[in-house]
């Protein structure tokens, strides 16, 4: 059994295989396959776990005292561990994602969203609505991209996550959609945008103090306005720099790639196509 230490705390767990991860934006992701076997943790963030393969075999304990519960874990089973309690489980071989989140955010969000005070305090095994599954699975991929991720793509991400997590533990209906940004605060956020284009870490909470709102409701307002979410806005307002850049003919692609908030060349090279169908290179050509 490894132990792993990841910010101020230890987890004992089986050998694991295929690990990749990826931490940033107040949380950590995990994906690899586990060998069967014991396992023994306590984080001081909460931990969500999603099996994307079944457990045959699944018992776990929640507390530092007890019996052992077994029962069944099937395929894409979501699993919540609060912040400070110890788990013990003993399963066979399964393929997981591990996702860590700051407790703040979720006291934040239940403040603003008006849900319980105490959802984030009770652990759960439940199967989760397809938004959520696809929210576990777009932030995996996140640690086995390869590419440099979105540092506000990433918080947005969380953020969508940590809501659902609580409206599972509280079967709570979706919060009344969000009224549109003013056009002030549209004003202020856009210079920002537009002020910090060509650098990398720009986060969603400093997009939401230009518009004066918590992150949550920025989120929401931002995609009513936009009709789009930030971190996608972002991303298009990037290549739209790069498409005139590469227009203009004065700048070389790695240039470009910095003149535009991208890690590097290759970086900016896979964004590039992925949005416009076609190399900078090709584009260069074209235009």
């Amino acid at each position: 059994m490894a132990a792993a230490p990841m910010n101020g705390y230890i987890m004992r767990r089986p050998t694991l295989h295929d690990y990749a991860a990826w931490s940033g934006a107040g949380l950590t992701v995990e994906t690899y396959r586990s060998d069967a076997g014991e396992m023994l943790a306590r984080s001081p963030r909460h931990r969500i776990t999603l099996n994307r393969t079944a457990h045959r075999r699944y018992a776990h304990r929640l507390g530092d005292a007890g019996a052992a519960v077994r029962l069944a874990r099937p395929q894409a089973t979501l699993g919540f561990e609060p912040a400070g309690m110890a788990l013990w489980v003993d399963g066979d071989a399964a393929d997981y994602v591990s996702i860590f989140q700051e407790p703040a955010l979720y006291r934040s969000l239940q403040e603003e969203a008006g849900l319980g005070s105490s959802l984030a305090e009770q652990p759960f095994l439940a199967q989760p609505d397809g938004t959520c599954r696809h929210l576990v699975e777009a932030l995996a991929s996140l640690a086995g991209a390869g590419q440099p991720a979105e540092p506000m793509l990433a918080e947005h991400l969380g953020l969508a996550l940590a809501m659902c997590v609580l409206r599972q533990a509280g079967r709570a209906a979706p919060p009344a959609m969000a009224g549109s940004l003013s056009e002030a605060q549209r004003r202020r956020v856009l210079a920002v945008i537009e002020a910090r284009l060509d650098q990398r870490g720009l986060t969603l909470r400093e997009l939401a103090d230009a518009a004066g709102l918590s992150p949550f409701h920025f989120a929401r307002a931002f995609k009513a306005s936009f009709g789009t979410p930030p971190h996608r806005f972002l991303v298009e307002q990037r290549i739209a720099r790069a498409r005139a850049l590469i227009r203009e003919g004065r700048l070389g692609l790695a240039e470009i790639a910095l003149a535009t908030g991208f890690a590097d060349q290759a970086h900016f090279c896979a964004v590039f196509r992925r949005e416009t169908g076609l190399t900078p290179g090709r584009f260069r050509q074209q235009a």
